[in-house]
């Protein structure tokens, strides 16, 4: 499965491991939640690596991974305006 469609369309996800149910949330909770990922062998979205990433620079984004929400936030962490982005 495409874990950036899941992250931007889906608001509850169910993670199957080996036959059984390992996991069910939000899709920021279950990427968000390292040992399942690693337990389950998934990918996660990009959001949510840029986002990995992001904080390892000391950069906190907190986005729920959708791409609008990334970019919005990302662009408020940076305090820049972008056309449509502003508040």
């Amino acid at each position: 499965h495409d874990m950036n469609v899941i992250s931007e369309y889906c608001n509850r996800v169910g993670v199957f491991c080996k036959g059984e149910l390992a996991g069910v949330g939000s899709p920021k909770a279950i990427f968000s939640n390292a040992e399942l990922i690693k337990k389950c062998n998934l990918d996660i979205p990009l959001t949510a690596y840029l986002e990995n990433e992001l904080e390892k620079c000391g950069i906190k984004i907190d986005s729920d991974y959708t791409t609008e929400d990334f970019i919005k936030k990302t662009v408020r962490a940076f305090n820049l305006q972008y056309r449509g982005y502003t508040e």
